[in-house]
């Protein structure tokens, strides 16, 4: 029979989560991150023993492996669903599962695939907005009771209207970019309704309105573009609605302030005929506008909090904790390879002295989007301030590691930059270190703290690859240079 893990008294658990995984030193490993979140944990090694934790407990998530001893996945996800719908479901996957996640996400009622090898912050984050916009489809769905007893006559669109709507927050479980996300859900809402045109914008940071997502006439997949300039004809409506926060209705279409935190958003239109729309209530299409507002803000928000507007880059301080979360799930699970990449861009100062710092912003966007294109999705970068880049490599040797340096090095040196209207040339060195398999040894578990470990050596392995990105300087610049091989050692007190 699975087991719960005990919590203090003291704490009240954010929502109760569910383990089912034959591996014991998995279950445990995350049951004990589980609750350092302040979560109530329960744990089966297989279906038979999960069954009755699934039946009597209020379980909110499942975290199901994918591979079972006793049944397989795919009906498991079923028969959770039959007994509770509510719960929401994690896939977790092992190294060796050759099975399509995209696959299983599109054709399974789950919110998320998770690679047990992967950073346990990316599990952190699908539960985090899994149970977040659980909590929201909650709050949606007693709003919606609300309306449905005010409303006697259901017509078949309303009923459209009404799954979009409980759909959107298992969408965004799914972790999708936010203006893909919006314009399935547009084309789902027009097919409900019967309306061919519709699209939302939102306000940039120059209170500009910027066409996130449309349908029909206003679908532009390519580039996000101003309104102002390509649809000049709605500008009278959308400034109405932006000033007052009030919904514009004409005969033939409507305009919805997206409205979150006392502040405007954007703005979504539909059009409609006016009877149609008031026929099919229009309570509803303002339920689908507030939701989405918010989904919009939380996404801006973190974005602002966590990426460096002008690289595209986590901020140092964001990437030194995902670069120490990193180094805990390693050593928890089994030493991966885990190697940094420190480029800094030669002669910068030279560069903004001469021909301005406008002219250097550009060259340093230039060299973090090859930096970003030559990476993989699961390694992790960051701009650690000025002209200093670095790229966290996870379960990567240090072979591969040499050979992606000389790779963006190399992309970098034969780039053609134009400052000024004219080519220069700009080259980047690089300082390498590396742990070949990264763990924490039992000793020193036993006088120091998980996390003094790991901020001691992610601090070793910064001061490492800095010493040979200086090493790269002095032997010349526009070269890679490698420290020595990093081995696991006590923090000294401090």
């Amino acid at each position: 029979m699975g087991n719960e893990q005990s919590v203090d008294k003291n704490i009240i658990p954010r929502s109760a989560i569910l383990i089912i995984d034959s591996n014991e030193r998995i279950r445990k490993g995350y049951a004990e991150v589980l609750l350092e979140e302040e979560h109530i944990v329960f744990e089966a090694p297989s279906w038979d023993e999960a069954k009755p934790l699934i039946a009597e407990k209020n379980i909110d998530l499942v975290l199901l492996a994918y591979s079972l001893p006793d049944a397989k996945a795919e009906d498991v996800v079923r028969e959770i669903k039959q007994v509770r719908s509510r719960i929401r479901i994690i896939l977790l996957f092992s190294k060796n599962e050759n099975v399509s996640r995209r696959k299983l996400l599109r054709t399974l009622p789950i919110q998320g695939c998770h690679e047990k090898r992967a950073s346990v912050d990316r599990l952190l984050v699908w539960i985090d907005v899994v149970l977040k916009n659980l909590t929201k489809l909650d709050m949606i769905r007693e709003q919606l009771g609300t309306i449905k007893s005010q409303v006697k006559i259901i017509e078949k669109n309303k009923e459209g209207l009404r799954y979009i709507i409980n759909a959107m927050p298992e969408t965004i479980n799914r972790l999708q970019p936010l203006d893909k996300f919006i314009r399935g859900i547009l084309i789902q809402l027009n097919g409900f309704i019967e309306a061919d045109n519709s699209f939302l914008a939102t306000i940039n940071e120059n209170d500009k309105l910027i066409l996130l997502a449309g349908t029909g006439e206003y679908d532009m997949e390519e580039k996000k573009f101003l309104i102002a300039e390509n649809l000049a004809t709605h500008m009278e409506k959308i400034d109405t609605a932006r000033r007052t926060r009030e919904i514009v209705q004409e005969d033939y279409g409507i305009y919805f302030p997206l409205c979150a935190k006392d502040k405007v958003m954007g703005i979504f239109y539909l059009e409609k005929n006016r009877d149609d729309l008031e026929k099919m209530g229009i309570d509803m299409l303002r339920l689908f506008a507030s939701q989405t507002a918010i989904t919009i803000d939380n996404s801006n928000l973190f974005k602002l909090a966590t990426v460096d507007g002008l690289t595209g880059l986590y901020v140092r301080r964001y990437f030194l904790q995902r670069f120490q979360e990193v180094l805990q799930f390693s050593s928890r699970y089994g030493g991966q390879a885990i190697s940094l990449l420190l480029f800094d861009i030669d002669h910068f100062k030279d560069i903004n002295d001469t021909f301005g710092h406008p002219e250097g912003d550009k060259v340093l966007s230039h060299v973090s989007q090859i930096i970003r294109d030559g990476i993989r999705t699961t390694d992790v970068t960051g701009r650690l301030g000025g002209e200093e880049f670095v790229v966290l490599l996870i379960d990567t040797d240090l072979d591969k590691t040499k050979q992606l340096a000389e790779t963006i090095r190399r992309r970098i040196e034969e780039c053609d930059f134009v400052i000024n209207n004219k080519r220069h040339p700009v080259t980047i060195s690089v300082g390498i270190s590396h742990f070949s398999s990264y763990s924490i040894e039992t000793a020193i578990m036993k006088t120091k703290t998980i996390s003094a470990v790991t901020m001691h050596d992610v601090r070793r392995m910064l001061s490492a690859a800095d010493k040979a990105l200086y090493a790269s300087k002095e032997g010349g610049r526009n070269r890679s240079t490698t420290s020595d091989p990093l081995t696991p050692e006590t923090p000294s007190d401090e």
